[in-house]
């Protein structure tokens, strides 16, 4: 399922063309870690307060899995979560990225 065909016309996106214009000239090697400030970065972040009126940014499906092909294995953002507000519990981007997650820990698991 793909949470991004869910968008509302006033929902803020990171979409996989934002982070291709941004990262494709970086490596993979690179891209290991990853911060993800959005803007404006103004004093009101620090506290906002997210609701029906006012939507936090999220990651589509398709960016997030573009981070996985760039092999970034460390994520941080600076919004609530890298997910939809409401996605009926989904956490479609969570469960991609912790896919991932537990592949390597597995991998390192059987390489010790």
């Amino acid at each position: 399922m793909n949470i991004s065909a869910g968008i509302e016309p006033d929902n803020e996106v990171i979409t996989k063309q934002q982070l291709e214009h941004h990262l494709d000239a970086l490596t993979n090697e690179q891209l290991q870690g990853l911060v993800i400030r959005t803007l404006p970065n103004n004093p009101v972040k620090k506290s906002q307060r997210y609701n029906d009126g006012h939507y936090p940014p999220f990651l589509t499906a398709d960016a997030m899995r573009y981070l996985i092909d760039k092999k970034v294995r460390h994520l941080l953002v600076d919004m609530p979560s890298v997910d939809k507000m409401y996605d009926q519990g989904m956490l479609q981007n969570h469960r991609i990225f912790g896919k991932l997650i537990y592949r390597n820990s597995i991998k390192s698991m059987q390489q010790n």
